[in-house]
C-alpha cells in the first residue's frame, strides 16, 4: 500500500519557512510537493507570530520637540573647555595619586629602616635624646 504523503502530511511552519528560504525559483514559484500548502501555511505562520497587546496598538504620536542643532563653539570656548576638563581631570588624579605615593614613602622608609635593624619609634627616640644633650649644652 503506497500512502499519498502530499494528503496526508500538512506542512509545519518551520517547513514552510526553510522551504521559502531555499527552495524557490527564479519565477517566485517553487516545484517542491509542498506547494500547494504555501499559501495556507504563510498565513499560519503570521497567524502564529507574537502580537503586541492591544494596550500599544495605535497610530505613534509624534514628538512635539524638535531638537535643533548645537552652536558650534568658538576657539575660545573650545580651549575653556579643554582646561577645565584637564583640571577636573588633575583633582581626580591628585585626590587618587597623593595618598598612594605618601603611603608609599611611608612604606618604603619603613623597609629601609628594617633593612638598617632599626624602627621609626626607635629613630625617633633617638633624635629626642640628642635634642635633649644639645639643651644640656645651651
Amino acid at each position: 500500500m503506497v500512502l499519498n504523503v502530499e494528503k496526508t502530511r500538512p506542512a509545519g511552519r518551520h517547513e514552510i519557512a526553510g522551504w521559502l528560504a531555499s527552495a524557490g525559483t527564479e519565477s517566485g514559484r517553487c516545484n517542491d510537493r509542498w506547494a500547494g500548502n504555501a499559501s495556507l501555511s504563510l498565513r499560519t505562520i503570521e497567524e502564529d507570530a507574537p502580537r503586541m497587546s492591544d494596550l500599544h496598538e495605535g497610530p505613534l504620536t509624534p514628538i512635539s520637540q524638535t531638537h535643533q542643532p548645537v552652536p558650534k563653539l568658538t576657539a575660545r570656548e573650545q580651549r575653556r573647555l579643554r582646561r577645565k576638563r584637564r583640571r577636573q581631570g588633575e583633582e581626580i588624579l591628585g585626590w587618587i595619586l597623593v595618598p598612594v605615593i605618601v603611603v608609599g614613602i611611608y612604606w618604603g622608609v619603613t623597609a629601609g629602616l628594617d633593612v638598617l635593624g632599626t624602627s621609626p619609634g626607635q629613630l625617633w627616640d633617638q633624635l629626642m635624646q640628642v635634642k635633649a644633650m644639645l639643651e644640656k649644652r645651651s
